[in-house]
């Protein structure tokens, strides 16, 4: 299976509001992970951790070594995050270049989002209850 984004090669465009991206993120995020509450608890460590070199800059307050590398690596993730958003986005590339800090929180808060709401089976898409899924319905299990 693929998913062909919106490109003008073949004028084709698809939006959606954002409360049903997040509608869809709670859906698939916890299956995605496996199911399994301490995996998805990991991967938003995991995601939380690429802010670091973030939160050492607004700090300014660690060893001039510390601060460089993190000044390097917050470079280069705006690089790479406005690679990727170049060919995602139609406009507005440059700006998500700057936000994916922002990117990276909303994500975590998505996943926790899903696993709070797969835990309480309160989990919804279009207006219907959504299954609650097994530990071996994971979409990364399927990959492989």
């Amino acid at each position: 299976q693929q998913l062909v984004m919106s490109t003008p090669g073949l004028d084709f465009n698809y939006e959606k509001k954002w409360s049903s991206q997040a509608e869809a993120s709670i859906r698939l995020l916890q299956p995605f992970f496996g199911g399994a509450i301490k995996t998805g608890l990991v991967a938003i460590c995991l995601l939380l951790y690429v802010i670091v070199p973030v939160v050492l800059m607004v700090n300014m307050n660690g060893p001039r070594l510390a601060l460089v590398a993190a000044a390097v690596q917050i470079t280069m993730s705006c690089i790479l995050s406005g690679l990727y958003f170049k060919t995602v986005w139609n406009q507005g590339w440059w700006f998500g270049a700057f936000l994916w800090p922002v990117l990276v929180v909303q994500e975590s808060v998505l996943m926790m989002a899903s696993i709070v709401q797969y835990r309480r089976k309160h989990v919804t898409w279009k207006g219907r209850l959504v299954a609650q899924p097994t530990p071996t319905s994971s979409l990364l299990a399927k990959r492989n």
